[in-house]
């Protein structure tokens, strides 16, 4: 039986980067498989079977073999959750969390008790409430009341995602490196690093890019560094401006690792076929003036379909002598400025990149040529 065009909320829930549809089965399905003797199995079990409950919900939650029915997926899992079969909690708990199925007043129990009864997964979305819990408080007092009552939700939220990390859940790994890289109260980068390298091990596409950037763009490694200089990381009344500065310096030469990056964004291409990771190797290797190669990468990415590749690339055709052509930059100029006008993008990014092409009116300009005359006056130029 053919499969159902799938809701926009499940497909993106299906996506290669969801880490808990191993448990949710979604992986070991497929639409073209011949699931009928499994089917037969679940149904001849269903009424007193919470495995084939669960696995039954799962058939109907996605689509396959059966038309989509998500009414029917939620009532098979509540059988399967009153004879307490930990899946089924978990299941339920991530339909009404992606709003598959509307949200209940009993949506975060589903995570507490799968979570109790042994699928640590879960710990992830009690994470992610915890920190709505501090995005959406107003709290009452002056600001230290503020600053403790931040601090506590924040140890709470970094509790939960520790025991979804320690089984390899790549969102919790990601989102943990994202802590420690931005929030200044637990500021350890080379935490970060260790914890996007995990999930990039795991072939995680943002915590790929996380880590690559850290290593082209060097990270603190605070453990590394003596207890004097770690202070100098921290803004207080008595910091040396000068002191930050060139502790940083001195760190990001020596803990870039431009090369690395360039492996990890390579398996980010040859796996997801990402063409931001082809950008980002293009910018790297334009920062070690090696524009033969930016190019290259470029251009690949313009293939793809980047828009920002082409505006990068067609700069590669001004600055590399080797290749250098102002014909095929002031095209790709032109096409750039077409499909950011058509895909009506306008970021920090794409001004930026606008104002780039801006800067090379002039070396866009065609050389004068002379022109000779016949009568022997002096030559005159000519556009």
């Amino acid at each position: 039986m053919s499969r159902p065009e799938l809701q926009d909320s499940l497909k993106f829930a299906e996506h290669y980067t969801h880490p808990d549809f191993p448990l949710y089965k979604a992986t070991s399905l497929s639409a073209d498989a011949d699931y009928s003797e499994a089917i037969a199995f679940f149904v001849n079990g269903v009424e007193d079977d919470p495995q084939c409950q669960n696995n039954l919900a799962i058939f109907f939650a996605l689509g396959i073999h059966y038309q989509q029915d998500l009414e029917k997926a939620r009532t098979l899992l509540i059988s399967a959750i009153e004879l307490k079969l930990p899946q089924a909690y978990f299941n339920l708990g991530l339909l009404e969390h992606y709003r598959l199925i509307p949200r209940t007043a009993s949506t975060l129990h589903r995570f507490t008790s799968a979570l109790s009864l042994g699928i640590k997964e879960a710990s992830y979305y009690l994470g992610q409430h915890e920190e709505r819990n501090i995005s959406h408080a107003d709290f009452d007092g002056n600001a230290m009341d503020r600053s403790e009552a931040f601090g506590d939700a924040r140890v709470r939220s970094l509790r939960y995602y520790a025991v979804a990390a320690d089984v390899g859940h790549v969102l919790a790994l990601t989102r943990m490196g994202d802590i420690y890289h931005s929030e200044m109260e637990v500021r350890d980068d080379a935490l970060a690093m260790k914890y996007y390298s995990q999930a990039a091990q795991k072939d995680h596409l943002p915590a790929m890019f996380s880590a690559a950037t850290l290593l082209t763009r060097g990270y603190s490694p605070r453990l590394s560094v003596t207890e004097t200089d770690k202070s100098a990381f921290y803004v207080h009344e008595e910091c040396d401006p000068e002191r930050i500065t060139a502790l940083q310096a001195i760190i990001i030469e020596q803990t870039r690792d431009p090369e690395a990056a360039i492996t990890l964004l390579n398996r980010a291409w040859n796996i997801h076929r990402s063409v931001e990771a082809l950008e980002m190797m293009g910018d790297i290797r334009k920062e070690e003036k090696d524009y033969r190669a930016a190019g290259a990468f470029y251009m690949t990415g313009m293939h793809k379909g980047s828009i920002p590749c082409l505006a990068k690339c067609g700069e590669m055709f001004l600055i590399c002598d080797e290749i250098r052509s102002k014909t095929i930059a002031r095209d790709l100029f032109k096409q750039f400025k077409t499909r950011l006008a058509e895909s009506r993008i306008l970021n920090p990014k794409m001004l930026e990149l606008t104002e780039m092409i801006n800067s090379y009116k002039e070396a866009l300009k065609p050389i004068p040529r002379k022109k000779k005359t016949v009568d022997g006056d002096s030559d005159k130029t000519a556009e």
